[in-house]
Formats: structure tokens, C-alpha cells, sequence
């Protein structure tokens, strides 16, 4: 598990390690006062393809995020 700023920084640097040059579009948000559910899907442009996936967000009373999940 990764957690705080170093955390994400690390995720998405491997992410994108990964992946290659990607762009990823939402085609469905639901959200709430405290809550976001992203539906997304991702073309890989080095030709490996595209995937779909799913972003849990939950925030704290600041508004930044205190949970995330993402499938």
C-alpha cells in the first residue's frame, strides 16, 4: 500500500512506466457531498490497446482527498 503525496508521486510514476503515453477519458461521474465515483477508459497510443477502469474518491471536510481506490 502507498499512502500521502510520496505515495501517489510513486504510483503514477510506475503507472505511466507501464503504460506508455496513454489518454484517458471519463465517461461516467457520480458524486456526492463527500464522495466521487470516476468511469473511465484508457487508450494505451504504442498501439498495446485500451482498458477500462473505475475511481473511488471519498473527501474530508477540507475537500481533499482522504480515500482513494481506484479498479
Amino acid at each position: 500500500p502507498l499512502s500521502g503525496t510520496e505515495g501517489a508521486t510513486e504510483f503514477w510514476t510506475q503507472y505511466k512506466k507501464t503504460i506508455g503515453t496513454g489518454k484517458s477519458e471519463f465517461h461516467h461521474i457520480a458524486a456526492s457531498d463527500n464522495t466521487a465515483g470516476l468511469f473511465w477508459r484508457t487508450t494505451v497510443k504504442n498501439g498495446v490497446g485500451a482498458y477500462d477502469g473505475a475511481t473511488l474518491l471519498e473527501f474530508d471536510d477540507a475537500g481533499k482527498i482522504a480515500y482513494f481506490q481506484g479498479y
